[in-house]
Parts: C-alpha cells; sequence; structure tokens
C-alpha cells in the first residue's frame, strides 16, 4: 500500500512574473489540499525562501532581472531539503539544466496539471523514504537515541560551531550500574526493555532541538548540550541520574566536561569518560591517565 502524504505537513511557494499564470497554479495546488503561498516579485523570493516555511518551491525559469536556475541553487543553499520544480516555456532549458541547478523535476509550459500533480505526490514520497532511510542509519533502534556514529559526526560539528559562535558546549556521559547483573537476574529482554525506559527518560530531560541524545555503547548514553557550561551540564547530568532512578529503577553514574579552547572532540571525550571513571569508583592506570588529560 502506497503511504499516505500529510498535505499540512507541506507548503508550496511559486515564483513566476506572469500573475494570470500564478493565479492559476495556486488554485490548483490549493484544491489538491496544499498550503500555498506564491510570490510575483522574485527578487523577494530569496527573503521568503530563508524563513524556512516552505518544503516545496515551484519556480519559472525566465523571469525579468532573475535567473531561475540561480534561484534555484541558492534556494537549496538556503534550505538543503527544499523540492524545487523548475518551469519554462522556453526551448533553450533543458532538462538536465535544472537538475543540475539543483531542481527536483522539469516541466516545459503548457503542461497538464494532472501531470504536476502526479510529479508533486511521487517527489514527496522519495523525499519521505530517503529521509526514513537516513533516520534509520543514524537511529539506534532499540532505545530510539542516535547511534554512536552520528555522535562522533555532531560533536564534530558542534564543537566547529562552539569554536565560531564562541558560546559553551558541554558533554554528559552517563553509564547505567550493575546493568550486567540486571541482565543476568532478569533476562535480556527485560534488559532490552530498561535501555529502552532509559532511552525516553534521556529524551524528556533534554532540552528538545537544542541538546541530543545517544545510546553511546551497550548501557552507556550520551548528550551533547549546546550552548551550556559545566555547572549547567552537571545541574542537568544530576536530573537526568536522578529521573533514570525514580522511573526506571536503576542508578547512573555521570561524567561531564566543558569544551575549552583547543580542544577537539577525542580530547573532550576523555575528560568526560575520566570523569565518569571517577565516579564509579575506577582507578585509571598510568597509560589510561596519559591518555585522559
Amino acid at each position: 500500500m502506497e503511504k499516505q502524504v500529510d498535505l499540512a505537513n507541506e507548503r508550496f511557494l511559486l515564483i513566476d512574473d506572469n500573475p494570470q499564470f500564478l493565479q492559476v497554479l495556486q488554485e490548483a495546488v490549493s484544491r489538491w489540499g496544499y498550503r500555498v503561498d506564491r510570490c510575483s516579485k522574485p527578487v523577494e523570493a530569496l527573503k521568503v525562501i530563508e524563513e524556512g516555511l516552505h518544503t516545496f518551491l515551484i519556480c519559472d525559469l525566465r523571469m525579468p532581472h532573475v535567473d531561475g536556475l540561480e534561484l534555484i541553487r541558492e534556494a537549496r543553499k538556503l534550505q538543503p531539503q527544499i523540492l524545487c520544480f523548475a518551469i519554462t516555456g522556453y526551448e533553450e532549458y533543458a532538462f538536465i539544466d535544472a537538475i543540475h541547478a539543483g531542481a527536483t523535476d522539469f516541466l516545459r509550459k503548457p503542461f497538464e496539471l494532472a501531470e504536476l500533480k502526479a510529479k508533486i505526490m511521487r517527489a514527496i514520497l522519495e523525499r519521505d523514504r530517503a529521509l526514513e532511510l537516513l533516520k534509520l542509519s543514524i537511529t539506534d533502534v532499540l532505545t530510539g537515541l542516535f547511534n554512536r556514529r552520528q555522535f562522533f559526526a555532531v560533536l564534530d560539528q558542534e564543537i566547529v560551531r562552539a569554536s565560531r559562535q564562541q558560546w559553551p558546549l558541554s558533554l554528559i556521559l552517563l553509564d547505567l550500574e550493575a546493568f550486567k547483573q540486571f541482565n543476568d537476574k532478569h533476562g535480556h529482554a527485560a534488559g532490552d526493555r530498561l535501555l529502552e525506559k532509559v532511552g525516553a527518560t534521556l529524551q524528556s530531560c533534554i532540552r528538545q532541538d537544542v541538546d541530543s541524545a545517544y545510546r553511546y555503547g551497550g548501557d552507556e548514553f550520551a548528550v551533547i548540550m549546546v550552548d551550556a557550561d559545566s555547572q549547567v551540564a552537571l545541574r542537568v547530568g544530576h536530573r537526568i541520574a536522578e529521573s533514570i532512578k525514580e522511573r526506571c529503577g536503576v542508578s547512573a553514574a555521570l561524567g561531564f566536561a566543558e569544551l575549552a579552547e583547543g580542544m577537539n572532540a577525542e580530547a573532550l571525550i576523555a575528560l568526560a569518560e575520566r570523569r565518569l571513571y571517577q565516579a564509579k569508583g575506577i582507578t585509571l592506570r598510568p597509560e589510561m591517565e596519559r591518555s585522559h588529560p
């Protein structure tokens, strides 16, 4: 069965210097159930696109003072996920030109509205399938948190951003206490349910769309905190540990670290790990101590 598209999640921006064509196009796309805005002044279009409200752009390629191909290129730079349809009545433009500019598809005027409707639906479904595959590749299936590979990718990105924006960045590492004994006593199925519950607890304790939580290892978890210093990280870490104890019935040790000037991801993780070992009462061997600043 074909996946159903939630039309309420889609918002179109139509750009053309022909007001009559814009009106017909807007009426048709609105009639199909989509939200639609239109722009008859292409020079203002990029300001609208930059707001990030639109998931779909339909753009004429030849307009006064504006190159439609360049407009599509700039739109994709501002909003990489936006779907773009290039439309034109001129033979000088080719399908391959539009695709190279970043367009999702290409239509030559005049075209049937039924063709446009079908192409829109296909583009949305293909985008959604690609996003689902991407989500699966970066998500831990058991807990629903991001996985270890995504942790390292995001941490590198956030270190660059924190250095550029001059804001604090902190890392929390958590390790469940006596998880092996829990598994031995209650079985691996119960252990999986516990990890799933811990993941949900983590998600409820952090700022949504700001901080991010990860399954770092078997029973180890990590939280990347943006614009948060070590005091904030310590406070949030304790709140997480208390919530895990209350909701999941297990204790969690935690270690934290704040990014310092010149510190890379490896050094930040090493500092958080050293503090985690200290919280667990583990004494590092000399060679391990040297590798953990």
